[in-house]
């Protein structure tokens, strides 16, 4: 493939992606949860691998713009996500293990307010069962 149809599939991609990103709702408020970087790779069917489009959130003149760059290598990928990884003040392993417990945490509480409702619903039955019907006389 030449630079020329390179540039223009990439320049299609990146135009498409970034119309994708600027129609979700979230999007105005990326870089206030912290998300300053999005790594993206793109494969092409007939072409194979395009490349990996890293889109950054600057300052510039006063105004927030998101800039790109493409990456020719899925390594380059790799090493920048990486690199964006250690440079966060956030540190994603904890952050994933707080959401998993904080998951686990309610689903185990829905799970004890359905088995609490259930055994309520079975004792009432049996209770119901073991009560005699009106007008049945019992010796």
């Amino acid at each position: 493939m030449s630079e020329n149809d390179l540039a223009q599939i990439r320049h299609l991609i990146e135009s498409q992606f970034r119309l994708q990103l600027c129609k979700d709702a979230k999007f105005p408020y990326l870089q206030s949860l912290g998300i300053e970087h999005l790594v993206q790779g793109f494969h092409n069917t007939e072409k194979g691998f395009v490349g990996i489009l890293h889109l950054f959130w600057v300052k510039s003149n006063g105004k927030n713009i998101w800039l790109s760059e493409w990456l020719d290598e899925e390594e380059d990928g790799e090493k920048l996500a990486l690199k964006i990884r250690q440079e966060s003040p956030v540190d994603g392993d904890k952050l994933g293990e707080v959401i998993t417990r904080k998951i686990k945490e309610v689903m185990s509480k829905n799970l004890n307010m359905a088995l609490q409702d259930r055994v309520k619903d079975v004792l009432e039955k049996t209770k119901n069962e073991d009560e005699p019907e009106e007008g049945v006389l019992l010796n």
